[in-house]
C-alpha cells in the first residue's frame, strides 16, 4: 500500500479467528495446531459466556451466582471452511481425545473428524482421530485463544450488567 495513501496508513488487516462450537451431526475435518488444550473456567449468563476470574480475587460472575463450567480450546484448521479457528471443547471431549491420542503425545498435527450424536448443544461428541498426522513443517504456528476470548468477553451488552432473569 506504500505510495497509494497520503497521510496515515490504515491498520494492518487482522487474521480472523473465531470460537467454534460443534453443533451438527455432519462430520467436520479438523487439524490441530495446539500442542495441548488451553483450559478456562467460564460463567454463563443468558446466551453469553463471561470469564471467571475467581483465582484473581474478585469475579463478577461468582458474585452474581452465575453458573460456572470448564471449557477447553484448541487452535485448529477447520477443513469445511478453509480457515483457522479455536474449537471449544468439554472435559468429556478431552477424555475421549486422550483415549485416542494418549499422553504424553502432542496433539499438534492430529487430524480428526468431529460431529455430535444429534444437532444442537445437547448432543454428545463423536471424535474420529485419523492415523495420519501432519508434520511440523506443514503446520501453522500455534495461537493463544486468550485475545479472541478477551475480545468476546469485553463486548458488553446491557443485559450482561443486570441480574439474571428468573424463569
Amino acid at each position: 500500500m506504500a505510495g497509494r495513501i497520503v497521510g496515515a496508513e490504515p491498520p494492518p488487516s487482522l487474521l480472523k479467528q473465531e470460537i467454534v462450537r460443534v453443533t451438527s451431526t455432519e462430520k467436520t475435518h479438523y487439524v490441530i495446531f495446539s500442542t495441548s488444550v488451553w483450559g478456562q473456567w467460564i460463567h454463563w449468563y443468558g446466551r453469553r459466556s463471561h470469564e471467571c476470574t475467581s483465582d484473581k480475587g474478585q469475579c463478577n460472575g461468582c458474585q452474581r451466582g452465575w453458573p460456572k463450567k470448564w471449557k477447553g480450546y484448541l487452535h485448529v484448521y477447520r477443513g469445511n471452511k478453509y480457515e483457522t479457528a479455536f474449537l471449544e471443547i468439554t472435559p468429556f471431549f478431552v477424555q475421549m481425545l486422550d483415549v485416542q491420542v494418549p499422553p504424553p503425545a502432542t496433539l499438534r498435527g492430529v487430524q480428526m473428524y468431529v460431529s455430535k450424536t444429534r444437532g444442537g448443544a445437547k448432543g454428545r461428541f463423536i471424535i474420529d482421530v485419523m492415523e495420519r498426522r501432519l508434520q511440523e513443517a506443514e503446520l501453522r504456528v500455534e495461537c493463544d485463544p486468550r485475545p479472541v476470548l478477551q475480545f468476546l468477553w469485553n463486548c458488553k451488552n446491557t443485559s450482561s450488567n443486570q441480574e439474571p432473569e428468573t424463569l
